[in-house]
């Protein structure tokens, strides 16, 4: 007899305590929790540095300079930058190109900059932001805006921190010290794009608008067309350039799907546009043109790069 009621107590016991641990993890389940992306205190990169731009930061900061010395100034004045298209090839190549752009940024308070490149090593449906709270470039560390990204992730699955998007990228990496020299200090908000249709292109731009909206400048990273003779290449980015302009990104997404025109960075370039559609007197111009014919006079498979600034 004693021994049932042992057996019956020892059950009675096990029950509540089950009970307690099923009714605490209901609670726990339907608590509302942040989103949880950024790894705290770790720092991503470099991944480009001693390829696409020097290892040292003394002859970084000196190529920089240069170029920003040597290029020609574009005038601006009376006119506000809400973003700038730019090439990604190794500074060697297209390092004047983006310095032209990069050098109307030089004494400007931006806090926070959005960078949107393409992925040149895996394809995706998504956007992908590196988890960690800072970008590490040979010049220093650049934080990443947890807030911003917080803003963007939630609620989105399709934004993502893919590995597979970002971890050998160099399309975002390689303008980050040319932002670093001409102005200092800001946030980043990095987004690798994995594929370049025009509805990834609409969602990520209604994504921005809705979340960060004119808080931010934002930066498209693109090359042109690649391994054309000289002459070919020409006349291929001449009316990719103008498509740019026109501020179309649904006839730069056909012309793209026809061989029209050709650019590594599509996605970015139509994300960027469609956010700086509806921007009053917005207007994009070219700031410089060249190829990699021009700047090492090999002509017969070069790789075309610009610099655009959308202004209004």
């Amino acid at each position: 007899m004693e021994s049932r009621k042992k057996l019956v107590y020892t059950l009675v016991g096990l029950g509540v305590f089950f009970l307690i641990i099923l009714i605490g993890f209901s609670l726990w389940k339907g608590r509302s929790t942040p989103v949880q992306f950024i790894k705290e205190d770790s720092a991503f990169g470099p991944v480009a540095e001693g390829t696409f731009y020097p290892a040292d930061p003394v002859k970084l900061n000196q190529w920089i300079q240069s170029f920003i010395q040597q290029t020609p100034n574009f005038d601006a004045s009376g006119r506000q930058l809400f973003g700038l298209i730019v090439p990604h090839a190794g500074y060697i190549y297209s390092g004047r190109t983006a310095a032209t752009a990069f050098k109307l940024l030089q004494g400007k308070s931006i806090p926070r900059v959005v960078i949107m490149a393409p992925s040149h090593h895996a394809q995706a449906q998504e956007v992908s932001i590196p988890g960690y709270a800072y970008y590490q470039t040979n010049l220093g560390t650049i934080p990443i805006d947890r807030e911003a990204v917080q803003k963007l992730k939630k609620g989105r699955p399709w934004i993502t921190d893919n590995p597979n998007l970002y971890n050998r990228e160099h399309a975002l990496e390689v303008e980050l010290p040319f932002l670093q020299t001409v102005l200092g200090k800001f946030q980043l908000v990095p987004l690798i794009i994995g594929d370049s249709n025009i509805e990834l292109a609409r969602k990520l731009a209604a994504a921005l608008k809705e979340t960060l909206g004119n808080d931010a400048f934002y930066i498209a990273s693109t090359d042109l067309s690649h391994y054309h003779p000289y002459s070919q290449a020409n006349i291929m980015d001449r009316k990719t350039l103008d498509l740019i302009i026109a501020k179309n990104p649904e006839k730069l997404s056909q012309a793209a799907a026809a061989e029209g025109a050709e650019l590594c960075g599509l996605g970015p370039v139509m994300t960027i546009l469609s956010l700086f559609q509806d921007v009053p007197n917005g207007k994009v111009q070219l700031i410089y043109y060249e190829n990699s014919g021009d700047v090492v006079g090999k002509k017969d498979s070069v790789v075309g790069y610009g610099a655009l600034g959308l202004f209004y």
